[in-house]
Formats: C-alpha cells, structure tokens, sequence
C-alpha cells in the first residue's frame, strides 16, 4: 500500500488529506463523518431527541391554495369553491 493513498498535493506542494479537501461536498464519506459526529455531540450534550413533528398545509381545503393550483395547471378562470 502506498504511503500517499488518500493525500493529494495542495498548490504549495504540501500534502494534504483528501477527506479534508472532501468535507465541504454533500454526500461525501467526509462529509457525513462530520455530520454524524455532530449528531453525537448533540445526543451526548442536549440528551436524546423526545419528540418530533411534522406538519404540512392542507392544501385541496384551503381556497387559496386551490386557486395557486388552478392558476399553476393554468386554469385561472375555474372557481376554486366549485371543485
């Protein structure tokens, strides 16, 4: 195994790590290493999570929202309330 696997050389010549230079990509191994350790460190310090919600707009009962759908199937004219 080479002693330079998963290090690249920087602009100076110097080398460097490649998780390192990776961390700042979403969906690198890099990068969800530091997520998870983050994760950790909330668990550790705040306790586990004890509740979790999730909300989300009723949107075929709002006229409102009906009508951005009209407009958006580009049906402007049609009543909301008729539907």
């Amino acid at each position: 195994m080479s002693p330079l696997r998963g290090k690249i050389r920087n602009k100076e010549g110097a080398i460097d790590d490649v998780h390192l230079q990776m961390r700042c990509f979403r969906g690198s191994s890099a990068y969800w290493r530091i997520a998870m350790n983050e994760l950790i460190t909330f668990i550790k310090r705040l306790g586990p999570p004890t509740w979790f919600i999730t909300l989300s707009c009723n949107d075929l009962d709002w006229l409102d929202r009906r009508k951005a759908l009209l407009i958006a199937n580009k049906r402007p004219h049609v009543d909301p309330a008729s539907i």
